[in-house]
């Protein structure tokens, strides 16, 4: 057996840099953009801590507090972040939250989060959204939906080859992100309604072998709606084009028997 030494050290810490353990950070700017973050915890309460100088909290966009009981609540809920001051914003009990929905697709947010968090927690819809958020998705444990991304800022990166992902997912949808991988993850997600993502050239994949394995895994039911322009996957032989799509943004895929028949939507 090795030598062990245990000391004991006086010091201080005088900055908040330590984290806080089960807890899920949002790290706010100081910046005016939108500021509304909506989360859902059904079983347990929650605890909106603010770590910093300036910063605050509250349930109804005014009479902001450092700390904040959050009741849980089977539907999301809103949480304001004080505008104009770098601060952080600690969320207690964060396994217990299922649903992280950031405020806006369009306007810039004036917070973020490192997207490593989520690893495990039990998600049922991940949405960044027009966020400076960072850091990269490596398991979903639950998720049965991932709005990734709607804006440029965003820094995040979801590789769909690393990423477990639950057997479940039903929704996709990525707008000008940093996601990449191939499509054809989703072969066996039987439950699947939703591939959009947009002008994300990282993508690859066949659609055609993706209906086809979903037929194969016995899926004669219900319709997948499909977006792929700007990737690199393939359809037909041929990379994805509104021309593919015979000049619509959208192809539906729509399950009966065993096969599936092809529209097309805007």
């Amino acid at each position: 057996m090795g030598n062990c030494l245990v000391t004991k050290l006086k010091g201080v810490v005088d900055n908040d840099n330590l984290p806080i353990l089960n807890a899920f950070c949002i790290e706010v700017n100081d910046s005016d953009n939108h500021n509304v973050i909506s989360i859902r915890n059904k079983t347990n309460a929650v605890t909106a801590k603010v770590v910093g100088n300036g910063g605050g909290v509250s349930l109804t966009n005014g009479d902001y507090v450092t700390e904040l009981n959050i009741p849980a609540d089977p539907w999301p809920r809103s949480i304001y972040l004080k505008k104009g001051s770098n601060y952080k914003v600690y969320l207690s009990n964060k396994f217990d939250i299922d649903t992280i929905q950031a405020g806006s697709s369009v306007d810039p947010m004036n917070y973020g989060f490192d997207l490593s968090q989520c690893n495990f927690m039990d998600m049922q819809y991940l949405r960044t959204g027009n966020s400076p958020s960072y850091g990269e998705l490596g398991k979903l444990a639950g998720s049965t939906s991932f709005n990734v991304v709607e804006g440029s800022p965003f820094a995040g990166k979801i590789n769909l080859d690393t990423v477990i992902i639950p057997s479940y997912v039903w929704e996709i949808q990525s707008r000008f992100g940093y996601i990449s991988g191939n499509v054809n993850v989703f072969n066996n997600k039987k439950g699947l309604i939703v591939l959009d993502i947009i002008y994300c050239g990282n993508i690859t994949g066949d659609i055609n072998e993706l209906l086809d394995a979903q037929v194969a895994a016995g899926r004669t039911s219900g319709s997948i709606r499909i977006g792929l322009l700007g990737s690199k996957v393939l359809y037909n032989g041929a990379l994805v084009t509104l021309e593919s799509f015979e000049n619509h943004y959208y192809m539906r895929a729509t399950f009966s028997g065993s096969g599936y028949t092809i529209t097309y939507e805007n």
